[in-house]
């Protein structure tokens, strides 16, 4: 901004004086809303009743304002990283975000998640002693008489020859018509069946396939399955083992050299929920103060970013009236800038609740922004109305016209993040092009009847 100003100040001149522009004649103002402004000055009470209303109304719905703690919800949901993240999310098996507790040894921390496994929020805890099952000996009885039946079926001598072509085509005919008597059945409780039934069908008739395409199926349904027969042999030749026979990357994701052990906390709610994740880290922290994590980040991050805009709203509120004072030098026409800017703000805010565009980590900023941006316009059209006059027509000058000129290149720039593939400027697009609207709305509507309204008096005739 600095630097704008310097070069507006100082190679804008030096390039009029060496290109000048060509005399026209007098500018006019923005022509047909002289008879709007001639309304909202006879209709100035309603106008600024109805104002009133809609800021109230607006400022109504500022406890519900959300900020979006997520960096994930910022990102494009179509590129393959997210869409695959947000598909794991989804299965609710692992979630991705999960709270650390830490305690002095692995006893310690067992009997720390027996505590939190009592939280409603809290869906499970693991501990490296969860690693190591309980009842080893029974267990092994269990796999042993399990061997006896198996290892005689994993054993299988490999085939003299591969099958020939009609031979696969009239296994998949048949593979496809059991599958159809099993979906049919009603016993496909996860639905996988069905999508496989689903998929074979594409295929078309199997008498109709090519060996290439026969062999890229048996690729693709078959390829794993000698190392998971493999898995399974060796499976039952499981022995008793301790907690120090863990492989030692694993281990150590639990337990640490110094024997700090570690308990992870998994929650009972989706965390893509705001509410949700509050609920969860206050619930876990009632029991374990010194919870960390994932979540623990976020929310802690997410709430020092608002308080950092707070304060910084707040902070340039208050300079830019304490400029304005300076340069007004009156207290009533600080208020009639302020006021639509105030009214713009709450407006802004309300759109973000009512159309569900939250804040976040990029478009926080709008606020801040909004007061930097839209105060000109203000500023602007009081000094002209002091200087045409108190009372004469406002918008029939020229500056009106440099004002939405003005306001509608800031909205072009701004709005032309609207199309970026990231969520996150896209939203900050979205924001300070609806934040500007308001500010314009507000200034040529609010201002000239407030204007009308309280700009007169002695301040305003000494002007």
């Amino acid at each position: 901004m600095f630097i704008a100003l310097f070069t507006n100040l100082t190679l804008l001149p030096a390039v009029l004086s060496l290109w000048p522009m060509r005399r026209v004649g007098p500018l006019r103002g923005l022509g047909s809303l002289a008879g709007f402004e001639a309304f909202v000055v006879r209709r100035r009470r309603p106008v600024l009743l109805a104002a009133l209303a809609l800021g109230l109304a607006a400022a109504a719905l500022l406890p519900s304002l959300r900020f979006d703690f997520n960096p994930m919800n910022l990102r494009d949901p179509e590129t393959e990283s997210v869409a695959t993240a947000l598909e794991l999310m989804a299965t609710g098996e692992r979630p991705p975000y999960a709270i650390t507790v830490l305690r002095d040894s692995p006893q310690a921390a067992a009997e720390e998640a027996a505590r939190l496994d009592a939280v409603p929020e809290v869906a499970r805890t693991v501990t490296a002693l969860d690693l190591v099952p309980a009842d080893q000996f029974d267990k092994l009885d269990i796999i042993d008489g399990m061997a006896l039946f198996l290892y005689p079926v994993l054993i299988v001598p490999p085939s003299a020859a591969a099958p020939d072509i009609d031979a696969n085509r009239g296994a998949l005919a048949e593979f496809r018509s059991e599958l159809a008597v099993y979906v049919a059945s009603g016993e496909d409780e996860t639905g996988a069946a069905a999508a496989l039934t689903k998929a074979l069908a594409a295929l078309g008739d199997p008498a109709e396939l090519d060996a290439d395409r026969l062999a890229e199926l048996d690729r693709r349904l078959l390829g794993t399955l000698p190392a998971r027969l493999t898995q399974l042999g060796e499976s039952l030749s499981a022995v008793p083992f301790e907690l120090d026979d863990l492989p030692l990357s694993l281990l150590r994701r639990y337990v640490a050299e110094n024997g700090l052990s570690r308990v992870e906390v998994e929650p009972a709610e989706d965390l893509m929920d705001p509410g949700a994740l509050r609920r969860f880290m206050g619930a876990v922290r009632a029991v374990a103060p010194d919870a960390t994590g994932s979540p623990v980040l976020l929310l802690e991050a997410g709430d020092a970013v608002t308080g950092a805009m707070r304060q910084a709203t707040v902070t340039a509120l208050v300079v830019i009236a304490l400029l304005l004072v300076l340069l007004l030098r009156s207290l009533r026409f600080t208020l009639l800038v302020l006021a639509p800017l105030l009214l713009s703000g709450v407006l802004t805010a309300a759109v973000s609740v009512l159309f569900a565009l939250p804040f976040n980590y990029a478009n926080v900023i709008v606020l801040p922004l909004l007061l930097g941006l839209g105060v000109a316009s203000g500023i602007h059209l009081v000094f002209r109305a002091r200087d045409e006059g108190l009372g004469k027509p406002l918008l029939s000058t020229s500056t009106p016209r440099a004002v939405v000129f003005s306001a509608l290149t800031t909205m072009a720039s701004f709005g032309s993040l609207v199309v970026s593939s990231h969520n996150g400027t896209a939203s900050m697009g979205e924001l300070l092009t609806i934040a500007i609207g308001f500010t314009l709305l507000s200034t040529l509507v609010v201002l000239p009847a407030l204007l009308a309204a309280f700009g007169r008096g002695p301040a305003g005739a000494k002007s």
